[in-house]
């Protein structure tokens, strides 16, 4: 059984603009289908289909779809496929296909603009649009005569898909018209309604009230000028035209007031006969420039006027100074010379006067080059023409000045030798003081001080005071500082220098010492010193002979400026005698009164007893044998002999004593070792060694050996 072709396509959709799109159809049929088309209706009118349609594919027996490859607004409506076979003809239902999007859609605010010649001007258009705006431009008809206006135009901003209004930055009487705003898109161009715009505005309206003016020389004169201009004028100039030559007057010109767009009138402040001539009224605004009618002024001539620069004028003695003196005079000057009154004398200063500078006709000012209290006075500057004589009102010239004044900041001054010492100066001079020095007076005998002495610094005219480096006991005495000015010499009172100096006062703490032989010894020595001792050394004295003990001497230690003491590490026997403590500064050398050392020997049974007094005293521990300021009870028991030199005397105090030879107390401790000692008994230089055994479990030393 055969029957008609079953139709169907897809429901209706929105599509973009240029976008493609596709209808899909399906046709079921019991016969081949021998036709197929499809149908479109819009706004009542039906549009027929078919295969190869441009802008088209499908549409066929084989592919019965329809597709539009690009679609466009006239693409919307509702759409139909239909199909025939040998039994009939068949159709689908409608599809309505929307196309979205179009040509640009322009708004405009205003249709009419009014804007003053010169100024700017925006004429607002909004464009939407889908698919996206590419292009905008402005159209002007300006009288008939068409302009396009695009993007980046002079004197324009604006007009681009951006900013697709147009604005017009300094409008002139070219720019009215009417104005079409287009925009374009994929889909097309569309143009805006009519803008109207129009420029208003002209040249200045220019007007001076009189024909004629006069006025004397010197003297003011204001010619009046009245201005009336849309756009408002920017500028007010005058031309000047004397015998047919012209010269412009604006505000920046010396000697006249006005020429603003606030007050366009032109005051000349100082007339002179130059001024003469006839005057045009000059405003200019952004469409052109308003001229006036011309005017005449005439100037009459008189005297020089003579301006003096200040009424008092003050100088200190020796300063340059000049009274200042301007002339005006139409016509020209032909003498220039100044009078002076100093107590009812008058005198006549030209420019030959001696002293002065200027009095010429090109500089009637009077420069003093070296005025003094001769030259106080009242002053008047007198200038001639042909027409007569013309005189400032007087000046009066004051002279101040005095020698300078010269203080000391101390009446008293101590330093330590070899210290760095300011003497501080202050001075006061007008005028200013030109050279600086000090005097020194010591034995009675005065010596001047310079900048350029050895050792000082200061001494100048910025900095009067003196600063002597390194002061020694030479630098003692009465110091005055001296300063000179024009006028004369200042000088400070006097100011006492003492110096604080001596050589070294050495002191050696105890006149006597006791020490045994083989133990260590400190001979104490202190040292006061300014300047501060740089050397220290020491000098021994036994049996009449006297020898150096310098830093770095064998069997001594000490000795230097930090540490003046004497220590003797292992007294002997030929260390005995009188030690005195040496110390060198700059001033000199200082020397000590002397001190007794007294070597003792120390006996076998008395070691035994100290040995045997420690052990018990110290539980067996090491005993420490140097000489210290302390005296055991045995201690008397342990000396077989001393050896000293003779008791001394010295003065002490300011009195004679003598000095009896104490033995300093000293601590020995016994060690806990076998020890070996020699007994030596002093007769003279000579003695005599006995050995003897002590218990050996405590001694470390094999026998016969010495522990000196």
């Amino acid at each position: 059984m055969t029957y008609v072709p079953t139709v169907a396509i897809n429901s209706g959709f929105v599509v973009d603009y240029g976008q493609s799109f596709t209808l899909n159809c399906s046709i079921n049929a019991s016969s081949q289908v021998t036709k197929l088309y499809w149908e479109k209706e819009s706004n009542g009118i039906i549009t027929k289909l078919e295969a190869g349609l441009a802008g088209t594919k499908g549409m066929s027996l084989d592919n019965p779809s329809l597709t539009i490859t690009f679609a466009s607004m006239r693409d919307s409506g509702s759409y139909t496929c239909i199909a025939s076979n040998s039994v009939g003809t068949s159709k689908s239902k409608a599809a309505n296909i929307t196309v979205h999007g179009g040509l640009p859609v322009i708004k405009t605010l205003k249709t009419n603009y009014t804007v003053v010649f010169g100024s700017s001007i925006t004429m607002v258009c909004n464009v939407t649009a889908f698919p996206k705006l590419m292009h905008v431009n402005w159209r002007l008809n300006n009288s008939g005569i068409m302009r396009i206006i695009n993007e980046g135009a002079v004197g324009t901003d604006g007009i681009s898909p951006h900013n697709p209004s147009l604005t017009v930055r300094s409008t002139s009487f070219a720019d009215a018209g009417v104005y079409h705003c287009s925009a374009t898109n994929i889909a097309g161009t569309e143009r805006s309604d009519a803008i109207h715009l129009s420029v208003i505005g002209g040249t200045p309206m220019v007007e001076i009230p009189k024909a004629n003016h006069s006025v004397d020389y010197g003297e003011e004169i204001t010619i009046e000028c009245k201005s009336s201009a849309i756009p408002t004028a920017d500028e007010i100039v005058w031309e000047k035209t004397v015998n047919g030559i012209q010269s412009l007057i604006n505000n920046r010109n010396p000697g006249v007031r006005g020429s603003i767009i606030d007050n366009p009138s032109l005051t000349i402040l100082n007339a002179t006969l130059t001024d003469s001539g006839d005057y045009t009224c000059l405003a200019k605004n952004k469409v052109g420039i308003g001229k006036s009618q011309k005017t005449s002024l005439t100037v009459h001539g008189a005297i020089p006027a003579v301006l003096i620069g200040a009424p008092i004028y003050s100088v200190i003695y020796g300063s340059k100074i000049s009274l200042h003196c301007d002339v005006n005079a139409e016509p020209e000057h032909t003498l220039v010379y100044w009078e002076r009154n100093n107590n009812g004398f008058i005198t006549t200063i030209n420019f030959q006067a001696i002293g002065t500078t200027g009095i010429t006709l090109n500089s009637p000012s009077l420069t003093l080059e070296f005025p003094t209290f001769a030259d106080q006075g009242t002053y008047t500057c007198i200038a001639a023409n042909a027409i007569g004589i013309g005189q400032s009102k007087p000046t009066t010239l004051a002279v101040s000045g005095d020698v300078p004044i010269v203080t000391l900041r101390k009446p008293h001054y101590i330093a330590n030798y070899g210290d760095t010492l300011t003497l501080g100066c202050e001075v006061t001079s007008a005028p200013t003081h030109t050279a600086i020095y000090w005097q020194k007076i010591s034995g009675g005998s005065a010596s001047n001080i310079t900048a350029e002495f050895p050792g000082v610094s200061g001494v100048d005219l910025n900095n009067p005071s003196l600063t002597v480096q390194f002061v020694t006991t030479t630098d003692a005495g009465l110091y005055r500082c001296f300063a000179v000015n024009a006028i004369g010499i200042g000088k400070s009172k006097e100011c006492i220098v003492s110096i604080i100096a001596d050589i070294p006062f050495t002191v050696i703490e105890k006149s006597s010492y006791t020490a045994f032989i083989g133990l260590s010894i400190e001979i104490k020595c202190t040292v006061k010193s300014i300047p501060r001792h740089t050397y220290v050394y020491w000098s021994q004295k036994r049996n009449d002979k006297s020898t150096n003990i310098i830093p770095g001497t064998v069997g001594f230690e000490g000795s230097t400026a930090d540490n003046p003491s004497l220590v003797i590490p292992s007294v002997n026997l030929f260390m005995s005698g009188d030690y005195r403590c040496i110390a060198i500064n700059e001033v000199g050398t200082g020397i000590s009164l002397p001190a007794t050392l007294i070597a003792k020997i120390i006996t076998f049974i008395s070691l035994f007893k100290m040995n045997q007094v420690a052990v018990d005293d110290n539980n067996n521990k090491p005993t420490d044998f140097s000489t210290t300021d302390s005296e055991s009870s045995w201690q008397t028991e342990t000396v077989t002999s001393e050896v000293s030199s003779k008791p001394f005397s010295r003065e002490i105090g300011g009195h004679e004593t003598s000095q009896v030879v104490t033995h300093d107390p000293v601590r020995n401790t016994t060690p806990t070792t076998k020890i070996s000692t020699e007994v030596i008994t002093e007769t003279t230089d000579k003695g005599t060694k006995e050995n003897t055994d002590m218990d050996k479990n405590n001694s470390g030393l094999s026998q016969g050996e010495s522990m000196y």
